[in-house]
């Protein structure tokens, strides 16, 4: 999950330099929405630990 965030990011980075402006922040705009369910989901995920 990590690396499809990066690679999201890579790509409007990318997009932005060859001047595809659109493509750019729609491509930003998934890669930070799945960012923040990604940041959300590991804050409320419980740990299964057995001392």
């Amino acid at each position: 999950m990590t690396s499809l965030l990066f690679s999201l990011f890579l790509i409007a980075m990318i997009s932005t330099i060859v001047n595809k402006r659109i493509f750019s922040l729609a491509t930003f705009s998934v890669a930070l929405i799945l960012t923040i369910y990604w940041f959300n989901y590991q804050l409320t995920n419980t740990l299964d630990i057995l001392l």
